[in-house]
């Protein structure tokens, strides 16, 4: 029976967010990944990663990638799912998500986003004032949005093995990673999952 994984990005300031959270209606493993400038080497505490990075807007993408390392050299899954602590979960509907995933062997999929822009969603966001006003150019490729998307275990693995990450680095962290995987030929795949969660809810 293959196993999913749930990566959930959150940040110190945002705890009552992770306690309004039904995650675990689901019954899979799942962990919470916050940074912490102030380590030298993740450290997990229960449900919660700790990993040594800013636990700000501007350094997403890093949490990401570190979260990413550290889930591919602690936990054993065929398919890794991230969201963030902001998504309410519908159980039935992700049950059937998880289906299609296994059934389809989905190498990288969720909700197609297209790029080639100069984006200002980042403004208002940042701790770094100066970055709230410059706009970051997005890939020229089809992305999924960061707000859930699939990853299968190769696929973790390439991105982890990416030696040069700052080829393909962008602010936003859904971006960076489909820029990744865009590199080594895998495009992402379109899934319905509206309907199994909704993010910005909490």
């Amino acid at each position: 029976m293959s196993k999913i994984f749930i990566c959930i990005l959150s940040c110190e300031k945002y705890e009552h967010k992770r306690k309004l959270q039904n995650i675990q209606e689901l019954e899979v493993e799942y962990r919470y990944f916050i940074g912490n400038p102030a380590l030298k080497y993740p450290k997990q505490d229960g449900q919660s990663v700790y990993l040594p990075c800013p636990d700000s807007y501007e350094y997403l993408t890093h949490k990401t990638l570190q979260a990413f390392k550290w889930m591919e050299d602690n936990i054993e899954a065929d398919f890794y799912f991230k969201t963030d602590d902001d998504t309410i979960f519908n159980k039935k509907e992700f049950d059937i998500l998880v289906q299609t995933i296994v059934k389809n062997n989905v190498q990288y999929g969720g909700e197609l986003h297209p790029g080639g822009v100069m984006s200002l969603h980042h403004f208002g966001k940042c701790e770094n004032q100066k970055l709230n006003s410059k706009r970051f150019y997005v890939p020229d490729i089809i992305y999924v949005k960061g707000g859930g998307y699939v990853l299968s275990k190769s696929s973790l693995h390439l991105i982890n093995q990416t030696s040069n990450k700052k080829d393909y680095f962008c602010i936003y962290e859904d971006a960076t990673i489909g820029n990744i995987l865009n590199s080594y030929g895998i495009s992402p795949q379109k899934l319905n999952i509206r309907k199994s969660f909704n993010w910005d809810m909490i």
